[in-house]
């Protein structure tokens, strides 16, 4: 953390750490997207697309890929909100 502390604010080095900050303004978000609509995101991914890109890298491998794909979905949906500047505090 400390290391994260330096970098950022005392070196101003602040560019390579969007994505970061994207997930941290909305991470209540995206833990209840990932809780609500995992299922229903990777169902509907398979009837319109088929398999094939989930299997593309092995069948072993396609849990994995789906969970790729989802974090994708949801990073670009977290990153919407955040460029209107909407975020979700508890």
């Amino acid at each position: 953390m400390s290391v994260f502390y330096w970098i950022i604010e005392t070196r101003g080095a602040t560019r390579w750490s969007l994505p970061l900050v994207i997930v941290g303004m909305n991470s209540i978000v995206l833990y209840c997207m990932s809780t609500l609509l995992e299922p229903w995101f990777t169902a509907t991914w398979k009837r319109h697309f088929g398999s094939g890109l989930s299997e593309m890298f092995g069948r072993p491998y396609a849990p994995m890929a789906d969970s790729g794909l989802f974090l994708v979905f949801c990073w670009i949906a977290a990153g919407l909100m955040y460029r209107k500047r909407i975020y979700v505090r508890i």
